[in-house]
Formats: structure tokens, sequence, C-alpha cells
């Protein structure tokens, strides 16, 4: 290619930006040109099947959010640096009770974005969320890693993936 031919692209998405926490708002044209890269797809699944939750929004936008314990923070937050483009704000601190023990997590979430709208769909149905019928075509081992590493527990000398919270249907 010579000199005068030079191909310039613009890419919007969260790979070639910084963080743009306390950037406040975002209007509707930029919340529409906004992707997610490639290559956080795999780590989008994985926390998904582990501690990750999608909220859609009547205007059919999606929020993306993902909470850990707080003895859990130096992988919390390797997450939240790769997903920090999408977010309004910093992580904050809170509490989950569970079989009425308090725990103190810590927890993100995106802003309320389209392009989080396709993992909504693929993973929930009437609010519930379920396992994907295509799961072992999305999966991969970048996707496991994420999985374990959110919900994996040594057992012996194997590994347990808790799933608790899927129903076998």
């Amino acid at each position: 290619m010579n000199e005068n031919n030079k191909c310039t692209n613009l890419v919007i998405y969260g790979s070639n930006l910084g963080s743009t926490v306390n950037f406040i708002y975002y209007n509707r044209f930029i919340k529409n040109i906004i992707n997610i890269p490639i290559n956080l797809n795999s780590i989008i699944l994985g926390i998904i099947l582990s501690d990750g939750h999608l909220f859609k929004n009547k205007a059919n936008n999606t929020l993306f959010s993902f909470k850990q314990t707080i003895d859990r923070f130096d992988y919390f937050w390797s997450v939240f640096n790769k997903f920090s483009h999408f977010c309004q704000g910093y992580p904050r601190l809170d509490t989950t009770t569970i079989k009425g023990k308090k725990h103190c997590t810590i927890v993100f979430a995106t802003r309320v974005l389209p392009c989080f709208t396709y993992w909504h769909n693929l993973f929930y149905v009437d609010k519930n969320k379920i396992i994907p019928l295509d799961l072992y075509n999305l999966l991969d081992y970048e996707a496991l890693a994420y999985w374990i590493m959110g919900d994996g527990t040594k057992s012996g000398t194997g590994l347990t993936l808790q799933t608790q919270s899927f129903t076998v249907k």
C-alpha cells in the first residue's frame, strides 16, 4: 500500500479506550455504537456461568454486573479493569446474606447498553437464568477458566463447579 492510500479505522469498543468511569452521560447514539470486543466474549461467558448477572430494561438495553466476596478482590479487580470502559462508576462494597450468614462483597455494574443484550437473550428466559442449549459450542478454555475462578472449588484431587443456581431442566 502506498503512502497516499493509507487506511484509518476507528474502533468504538472497549479494548482501545481507557476507563470511562465518572464520565457521566452517554447519549443514545454513543450507546448504540459501543460493541464488546471479541477478546471479552469468553470472559463474559465464564462470568455469567458463575457470579455474573444481566438485567434488561424496558428499552431492551442490558446491564452486566459481577459480584464477589471481598477475599476475592484481586480476581474481582482484574475483571473490573477489563470492563471499566463500560462502567460509569467504581465498584462498591455490599453485603449478601446466604443461609442467615452475612458476607462482605464487592460489586460492579456496567452502564445499560445494547451490546450486552445479546448475552441476556442467550441466558435468560422470562427473567430466569438458563444454560444455553449450545453451551458446548460457546465454551472455550478461557470461559471455563473464568467459570472456575467464579464458582469452582477444589474437591479432593478434582474440581467441582457450583451450579446449584441452575436446575437440571
